[in-house]
């Protein structure tokens, strides 16, 4: 399940890379996280010898043609996780309280 919402995306120079900036610092960093993926239409000619056919070929958000904006939201992923821990306990109880003890 991805917590996450594709907010926009910039193309890649600095005033736009300044408005991300300043997003960040407005947002409200103990509840939202603010992502960026770097995106350009050829990658092959950025990556050259390091492009592989069938994988994600990441590359920097200084050689791309324009980025995509994320934004997450961390009270999702930490009540997320709490379930998981408690999901977790609720197993290891059950298994203590189901053993045998000879």
């Amino acid at each position: 399940m991805n917590d996450y919402t594709y907010v926009f995306k910039f193309n890649n120079n600095f005033f736009n890379r300044f408005i991300v900036r300043r997003l960040k610092n407005a947002l409200n960093n103990d509840s939202y996280r603010i992502r960026l993926r770097a995106r350009h239409n050829d990658r092959k000619k950025i990556l050259k010898e390091n492009y592989c056919k069938n994988r994600q070929n990441d590359i920097r958000i200084k050689d791309s043609q324009y980025f995509a904006v994320y934004i997450d939201d961390k009270r999702k992923e930490r009540q997320q996780r709490q379930k998981q821990k408690e999901y977790m306990l609720k197993r290891v109880r059950e298994e203590f309280n189901n053993r045998t003890v000879y």
